[in-house]
């Protein structure tokens, strides 16, 4: 279950987005990655590392198996493609809330 309210927020970083959820409690962020690289695992593996009680849904530009597999090995979080948002959010968000 989602806490008792919602609370809203943007970072261009993985670092922003600590600072952020150190100070507010947020149990689900929304995290845009534009292409998966090194660097962003690792920003993943620390954001998991930081807050993890955190779920994050990770948003897949490219969406390829090898990339859902990366991402889920460097923190757990959640992957959905973008072009298939309006089919893969809703479910990804029932399992984050549920896990």
């Amino acid at each position: 279950r989602l806490g008792q309210g919602v609370a809203s927020g943007e970072a261009s970083t993985v670092a922003e987005v600590i600072s952020q959820g150190t100070s507010t409690r947020f149990d689900l962020v929304r995290l845009d990655i534009e292409m998966v690289t090194q660097d962003r695992l690792a920003e993943l593996k620390r954001l998991g590392q930081r807050l993890p009680d955190m779920k994050v849904a990770v948003l897949l530009s490219d969406d390829t198996p090898e990339y859902r597999e990366a991402v889920e090995r460097h923190g757990g979080h959640f992957c959905v493609a973008k072009d298939s948002l309006e089919d893969q959010l809703p479910p990804v968000l029932k399992r984050a809330v549920a896990s």
